[in-house]
């Protein structure tokens, strides 16, 4: 039990009264004294008394609202336990005196222990009594240990019990209040009960009036006072002194909670002493139980079904409760709370709490409350703390009395069925304020109370089957956990046993009240020491009464148990059987390899083991085969072992075979675990390319034959595939430059503008199986992709340099590329394979150079690679490169070009006749261009043979289209876009100089002030505006007599407009131009 807030009114009140602490008066010196010892040894118990017995004394509520007078000195006579209490008197004069402190304190008790001492039970339970003067009443309590029991009525020691656990105190008093005490005292602690006793004068409770307070204490046990000496004493006092009002002041000055530790379920006696330092008050008390807790719900709409749920909180005994939440979000739907009675107290809908936080609810008339909640969407909802009003009492008190106020607390909280008290509860204690109350900030006073769990689930013990010194390696050995449910319901928790906190096992339990239970589970012992342990409950998700029995562990020892040893390896040929010697093995032959394992396991149980096959492991770490070897327990035997290699390796090599080769049992002897053997591998037979017969130069569109001879020598037979090769060094590249692209094909490049889209080219090698492409470098083009036949291969916006391509199957790879900036790509290489053969002695393939479009990339130095594609003795002879150059074939040229007039008119048609012959020796068909000032104006494509010539009529108009009147440069040019390679392209262009006759007016401009081609400046209907139009002669001529007309309509071109001014130009010459101005007048809107 833990206070929160402790009120100090009393405690100054005492420091500052006649002989109280602030004066050093008894108390303070019972305190100082009894610390260094000067009484006796438990000092602190004197301190703890002399407290309390000053504390009671201030609580005396003979003491009417008077300023304080002094004392007289404090008796020392020793009144006995079979005397009558003091009938008068100051009331300090009943306090212990020194030499009665023995009596209280000395002790011959043997029971010592380190628990505190504590007051199990008292009656009665109520700390306020009340009763009738005549009437006995008995006060008792009982310990949990042997102690010396003191009483005392308004701090006069009546009685005394010693060395006893159960003690009473009956009493028959006159009327008044007097204050009972027992204080408990033994080597260990010091413990106290005090009850405020009310007794009402026989006259007062017929008449049902208040009773007047009395300083005389009850008589001792069948001894009486008179009625008429006490109403003397009172009133004696009280004409002794002078009355003076005093503000209201109710004080909560002690809380205490019976028992501090209660058990869930269990009810809780709360009671508080409460006194008036004022005048006579009267106000309620209310008690409450505050409750951390985390209540989270959210729901969900799935698949358009409504989402709903409800929550129970089940209080018992609780008067009023109210929930604070944390957060609550609804996006459609509500959450209600509903009383015990059904009645809707809250209902909060998405309008309301669409997010609200820190939200307390209204108090709710009941011991339980229903949480309903629905919604379409989604919603949910978190609460932090409950608050339960259990108990509201009045009290009526006058100055400077104090009355005890108890309240039964029922320490359960159900939600939907599941406990939710166990843990820390704040009960809270608040007296309400009066009006015109001095002090209010000691009407309240809370303590914090741990509600203990009734649960308790335990591991009892742990155990092993086998002793604990006669454990090996690999043994199967059973653990058993007797676990108990000494909690008084049924419980479902898990069971973990773990190895060094490595999990074992787990299982779920349902354990009913009171049950034990013995659960085994089976474990492979493992070299090594090993601390075995058994949780219950390990997630902690059950609140108990205990947690420290949750666990339980067994220390053991494992020792070693077995030795895997490799006795023998050797070889065979696994298709004749036949002993194979190790340095004489060839490539491609399937290996026999047989192994005998010496195996020892002590251990009861059998096991497995792996042995493998390596090929130089401490090097390359070549894994062959690897197996499982099953094997028996408590004894030694020999397995045999048979791997298969196909030898796929040449040279000088080891042949490990490895038991367990990752170390994972330890043994007694870890060095006979492998066997090595050396070999030596060979292919027995070599292939070699001892030459390559074929022309060393060819032109475009020949096919060359290849021939190659192949040798093959060595001690066995063996057939190889042949393939052939053609590598060539190329160049086809790209690069932006500004608005234009340069594209570079060969010995040729040209300016473009780059394509809306992508464009694609092809490198095509002929009757080729795949083909591949070198780039030596990409920089970030826009688009590049490589095409083949079975798939694509992206590297748009990549960057790479001396990059190959994946093979691609086909003839033909193609180029789909955009390029966008400072974009570019080179191409420098590509390698096809044009043949292949599966031959012995000799193979042939053909190098087709017929495609003449290729010929940018075709011309040139060709790497003919003639290759035998196997592993043998010696690869280095398995290669034989030849060269090859091809020439051009074609050789295009354009004669002559004739215009069929010698003068030209302006828009007049005109026949050229061209000329071409072809002096290479293939046919070639090519494209011929006419063209006006570089600008195409006709074309047409003309087949060649060797040697021949030929005239083919062209057209063109010289119209204004075409380049109109004036000088132009006419040319002629064949294969203008260079696809072949030819032996002499200069003579592939021929031009002419032509004059075209005639005069071209045309108006280059016009000038509105307004309108659509001013930005911001409308025209208006009415107005008058100048228009200025332009207009040049771009003919040969000079003009004259020009007549321009100006229309008023609508449309693009105003070819239909009305004519509002036709002005004159008198004469224009040749290259000049003219403006004239005009008056406008719009008509109409638009």
């Amino acid at each position: 039990m833990k206070v929160i807030k402790k009120d100090k009114k009393c405690a100054n009140d005492a420091r500052n009264a006649p002989g109280g602490i602030g004066e050093r008066g008894a108390c303070d010196r019972g305190c100082e004294e009894g610390m260094k010892g000067k009484y006796n040894k438990n000092g602190r118990g004197i301190c703890v008394l002399l407290v309390i017995t000053c504390f009671m004394s201030m609580m005396n509520p003979a003491l009417p609202c008077i300023e304080r007078q002094t004392a007289p000195e404090i008796s020392n006579a020793s009144p006995s336990p079979s005397t009558p209490a003091l009938s008068g008197g100051h009331p300090h004069s009943a306090l212990p005196s020194q030499s009665q402190s023995p009596l209280i304190f000395q002790s011959t008790m043997t029971e010592a222990n380190n628990s505190p001492l504590l007051i199990t039970k008292f009656k009665p339970s109520d700390h306020s009594v009340r009763s009738v003067e005549g009437e006995s009443v008995t006060f008792s309590v009982s310990l949990n240990q042997i102690a010396n029991i003191t009483w005392f009525v308004n701090g006069t020691v009546v009685q005394i019990n010693r060395e006893i656990k159960d003690a009473s105190y009956t009493g028959n008093a006159v009327s008044g209040v007097w204050n009972v005490s027992a204080v408990a005292t033994n080597r260990n602690d010091t413990v106290s009960m005090t009850w405020m006793w009310t007794v009402a004068s026989a006259a007062s409770a017929a008449s049902n009036h208040s009773v007047t307070p009395t300083t005389h204490p009850p008589t001792a046990p069948s001894l009486n006072q008179s009625t008429n000496q006490s109403t003397n004493q009172s009133t004696n006092q009280m004409s002794n002194h002078t009355r003076e009002d005093k503000a209201p002041d109710l004080a909560i000055t002690q809380l205490n909670v019976e028992p501090s530790v209660p058990m869930f379920g269990e009810n809780v006696n709360v009671t508080v002493n409460i006194t008036n330092y004022g005048n006579t008050s009267e106000s309620n008390v209310t008690f409450c139980d505050k409750k951390n807790v985390s209540i989270f719900r959210f729901y969900w709409n799935v698949a358009n079904f409504t989402s709903e749920g409800e929550d129970k909180l089940i209080l018992p005994g609780a008067e009023k409760i109210r929930l604070h939440f944390v957060e609550i979000v609804i996006h459609e739907g509500f959450v209600r709370i509903l009383n015990n009675t059904g009645a809707i107290i809250h209902n909060f809908t998405a309008n309301e709490c669409s997010n609200v936080t820190d939200l307390t609810t209204d108090w709710i008339i009941g011991d339980r409350i229903i949480l309903e909640a629905n919604t379409t969407n989604f919603l949910y909802f978190m609460i932090d703390r409950y608050e339960a009003i259990f108990a509201e009492k009045s009290v009526r008190l006058e100055c400077n009395q104090s009355d005890y106020i108890s309240a039964i607390w029922n320490s359960s909280a159900w939600l939907n069925n599941e406990d939710i008290s166990s843990g820390n509860h704040t009960i809270h204690v608040e007296v309400a304020p009066v009006p015109g109350e001095k002090n209010e900030e000691n009407n309240s006073e809370s303590v914090v109370v741990e509600v203990k769990s009734l649960t308790d689930i335990m591991v009892k013990s742990v155990s092993v089957s086998k002793p604990l010194d006669d454990i090996v390696d690999g043994d199967i050995v059973n653990i058993s956990a007797v676990i108990a449910n000494n909690g008084p319901k049924n419980e479902s928790f898990h069971i973990v046993f773990r190895d060094d906190g490595s999990k074992i096992d787990e299982k779920i339990l349902n354990m009913g009240a009171a049950e034990e239970r013995e659960i085994n589970i089976t474990w492979v012992a493992m070299y090594g020491c090993h601390d075995i342990s058994v949780e219950v409950d390990p997630e902690d998700k059950i609140y108990e009464f205990d947690e420290s029995n949750n666990q339980k562990s067994v220390s053991v020892c494992v020792d070693k148990s077995k030795d895997f040893a490799i006795d023998n390896v050797s070889l065979f040929n696994a298709s004749s059987k036949e002993q194979s010697d190790p340095q004489n093995l060839f490539l491609g032959d399937k290996l026999l390899i047989n192994v005998s394992l010496n195996v020892k396991n002590l251990a009861n149980t059998g096991g497995e083991v792996e042995i493998a096959l390596y090929i130089d492991r401490y090097v390359d770490r070549i894994e062959i085969d690897r197996k499982n070897i099953s094997f028996g327990s408590s004894g030694e035997h020999v397995e045999y072992v048979e791997f298969i290699w196909d030898i796929n390796v040449m040279g000088n090599h080891s042949l490990i075979v490895s038991v367990d080769p990752e170390n994972e049992t330890t043994e007694f002897d870890e060095s006979n675990n492998n066997k090595r053997m050396y070999i030596n591998v060979s292919a027995g037979f070599d292939f070699s390319v001892t030459g390559v017969d074929m022309r060393h130069e060819a032109e475009i569109g020949d096919i060359v034959a290849i021939n190659a001879t192949i040798v093959c020598s060595g001690v066995r037979d063996a057939h190889a595939s042949v393939e052939f090769y053609d590598n060539k060094s190329i160049i086809f590249s790209a690069w932006k430059k500004e608005d234009k692209v340069e594209v570079i094909k060969g010995k040729y490049s040209s300016l473009i503008t780059p394509p809306s889209g992508s464009r694609i080219d092809n490198i095509t090698v002929p009757n080729a199986k795949k083909i591949r492409i070198h780039f030596s470098s990409i920089y970030y083009p826009y688009t590049l992709k490589i095409h083949g036949k079975e798939r694509v291969y992206i590297l748009d916006h990549e960057y790479k340099t001396n990059y190959w391509t994946e093979w691609i199957l086909g003839d033909t790879v193609s180029v789909e590329w955009s390029l966008r900036e400072t974009n570019s790509f080179m191409i420098d290489r590509y390698e096809a394979l044009i043949g292949e053969a599966d031959v012995r002695g000799g193979a042939n393939a053909e190098l087709n150079l017929s495609l003449q479009q290729m010929g940018w990339a075709i011309e040139g130095t060709h790497d003919i690679a003639v290759k035998v594609n196997i592993t043998d003795d010696n690869i280095e002879n398995n290669v034989n490169v030849t060269q090859i150059t091809v020439k051009p074939s074609l050789d295009f040229a354009v004669l002559s070009m004739k215009p069929h007039l010698e003068e030209v008119l302006l828009n007049q048609p005109v026949n050229v006749n061209v000329t071409v012959a072809n002096y290479g020796n293939k046919s070639g068909t090519a494209v011929l261009r006419v063209l006006c000032d570089n600008t195409k104006i006709d074309e047409t494509q003309v087949l060649l043979n060797p040697g021949d010539s030929e005239t083919v009529e062209m057209s063109w108009v010289a119209n204004t289209t075409n380049g109109g009147a004036g000088h132009h440069n006419i040319s002629v040019k064949i294969d203008p876009d260079n696809i072949f390679a030819e032996r002499d392209k200069t003579n592939n262009t021929i031009q002419e100089h032509i004059f075209v006759n005639g005069t071209d007016l045309v108006v280059s401009n016009i000038e509105v002030p307004c309108g659509v081609s001013v930005f911001g400046i409308p025209c208006y209907c009415k107005e008058n505006y100048i228009i200025n139009v332009t207009v040049a002669n771009k003919g040969a001529l000079n003009a004259s007599n020009i007549s321009i007309f100006l229309k008023d309509g609508s449309g693009e071109g105003n070819k239909s407009g009305k004519v509002f001014n036709i002005s004159q130009i008198p004469h224009l010459n040749r290259g000049e131009n003219a403006t004239v101005s005009v008056n406008w007048t719009p008509e109409f809107f638009g």
